[in-house]
């Protein structure tokens, strides 16, 4: 609650004070698959985040590394096992998304030009311990 007002309060700020519009820009679809798509260097690469957890070396299997994380065994936190199995089980989906990326990418340059200020909230909320999983849900503002 206290976020929404903060940024509210940050977009009229800039309305009253420099006399602009802002331009609300809701493409808020597949958040996830797009952030996955391009996590490493948003090369259009098939299994690039598994790749470069090893440094390159060999892929990650997320599958073994969670049966090892039930017995202690394993150095990657619960989210990056599961982002090694996503990408794994969506590999033939991951160009397509790294295109839309690509797009969304381009559509944010069209929009705010060269000079443009794009207001994002940010989601401040981080684990009290390395390594717990933490969930935060985008609220629409």
């Amino acid at each position: 609650p206290e976020q929404k007002l903060a940024h509210r309060q940050v977009v009229q700020h800039f309305e009253n004070t420099y006399k602009i519009h802002v331009t609300p820009f809701n493409r808020r679809r597949y958040p996830v698959s797009l952030w996955s798509a391009m996590m490493v260097n948003g090369e259009l690469s098939s299994r690039d985040f598994s790749l470069a957890i090893r440094d390159h070396t060999a892929h990650t299997n997320g599958y073994l590394e969670s049966l090892k994380k039930l017995f202690f065994r394993s150095t990657y936190v619960l989210a990056t096992i599961g982002l090694a199995i996503v990408e794994a089980l969506l590999m033939k989906h991951n160009k397509r998304f790294h295109k839309v990326a690509h797009k969304f990418y381009e559509e944010i340059q069209i929009l705010l030009g060269d000079d443009g200020i794009l207001f994002f909230p940010t989601f401040p909320q981080s684990a009290s311990v390395h390594g717990q999983l933490t969930l935060v849900v985008a609220q629409e503002i």
